[in-house]
């Protein structure tokens, strides 16, 4: 009943969690009951490509699947490795978010063959993001404070998350000295980011 209900927009986002909240509880007894195979396939449809505008995104969704991935990753774990693998840089594309990088800490706890593939790929992600955003905010610094538009702010969000998802994030075996070094030359003094909450996590 609940697979039936994916093909309905509206429900989608409270099946989706209700479906991962079962696959949570019954544990491997959902893949074994093929639960899993006709599931993933939802899954992956319902995550917005590379080239859908962020008008035609749909954030509760994107919350929704997160969210179930991370408890099927719970539930049946290393069943779901193959999926989780194959979807990762679609995953990865939708653009930092809180409920993505709780998912993907989930997944890394609970999959551990999964666990570079998870490093490797979220910190590719917050790379781009920090050299691309701190290029961002020396080019705003120059623009006069009538310029500033939503789309700063909304760097310095996503900017505050990167930097907290990298001091938070339990990143074993990885080498972080890039990071720091990038982090001194940009982002802690006020004379090269004037964003008090950016400075805050980029000192964290």
């Amino acid at each position: 009943f609940l697979l039936h209900c994916l093909k309905k927009e509206r429900e989608k986002p409270l099946v989706f969690i209700t479906i991962g909240m079962i696959a949570r509880i019954i544990g491997q007894d959902f893949k074994d009951l093929n639960y899993l195979a006709t599931l993933t396939p939802f899954i992956k449809s319902s995550l917005p490509g590379k080239d859908v505008s962020a008008k035609r995104r749909s954030p509760t969704l994107e919350t929704a699947l997160f969210l179930c991935i991370s408890q099927l990753g719970i539930g049946v774990g290393n069943s779901i490795s193959d999926f989780v693998r194959e979807m990762l840089d679609s995953m990865l594309a939708t653009g930092l978010t809180q409920p993505l990088t709780e998912c993907l800490r989930v997944l890394a706890n609970n999959i551990s063959n999964l666990k570079k593939d998870i490093h490797d790929g979220l910190l590719k992600t917050l790379r781009m993001i920090l050299n691309t955003k701190s290029q961002r905010i020396t080019a705003a610094k120059e623009m006069s404070s009538i310029h500033m538009s939503g789309e700063a702010s909304y760097d310095t969000a996503v900017l505050s998350l990167a930097l907290k998802t990298l001091g938070t994030f339990n990143f074993e075996d990885h080498s972080l000295t890039h990071f720091v070094r990038h982090l001194a030359n940009h982002f802690i003094s006020f004379v090269n980011c004037e964003h008090k909450e950016v400075r805050l996590e980029a000192v964290r």
